[in-house]
């Protein structure tokens, strides 16, 4: 039988979070989800997140995930948080999933990547390519109509197709 990722994530304020947990929940053949950690920052700015949170799994404290001894987690913070809980988990020895942008400034994220180093845990961080310069320059392009009318559509099964691309891709990594 093969092993399990003891998995956490931390967080439910970003804008997928709840998303994020959903996909590891429906890759059970891969992860073993010991729950989420619902922050100060989460109780007092998201409730309503919170409390969808503990509907899908158990919610626990950072010491109480601690416990659990996980192997790797998610950190789904708001962004300005996003460092901080990364920093935490990765000097307690997890693999980190870190969204983007992983940190709101160049401190933040140079304590980041420093505590990942002296860990020796692997991180990986969402990109979003909305702030790519090659991106912003073809959507400055679009908007002013250099490139003709703007069109948009999606064949009838496109979240379906989507979403296995995703889990087939999740699995493969």
């Amino acid at each position: 039988m093969k092993r399990k990722i003891r998995w956490i994530q931390i967080g439910v304020g970003h804008d997928h979070a709840l998303e994020t947990l959903n996909a590891a929940l429906a890759l059970q053949e891969d992860f073993e989800v010991l729950g989420a950690v619902i922050t100060e920052e989460d109780l007092r700015d998201y409730p309503e997140k919170a409390a969808a949170a503990a509907k899908l799994c158990k919610t626990l404290t950072i010491e109480q995930a601690e416990k659990l001894r996980p192997e790797a987690a998610a950190i789904e913070t708001e962004d300005e948080y996003l460092a901080k809980y990364g920093v935490l988990c990765a000097k307690k020895g997890w693999h980190l999933h870190v969204d983007k942008p992983a940190a709101t400034n160049a401190e933040d994220f140079a304590a980041l990547l420093g505590a990942v180093r002296e860990s020796g845990v692997a991180l990986q961080t969402g990109y979003m390519y909305r702030y790519n310069p090659a991106i912003c320059r073809a959507i400055e392009k679009i908007e002013s109509g250099a490139l003709g009318e703007k069109q948009s559509g999606y064949p009838p099964d496109y979240e379906e197709k989507l979403f296995n691309l995703i889990q087939k891709s999740c699995k493969e990594i």
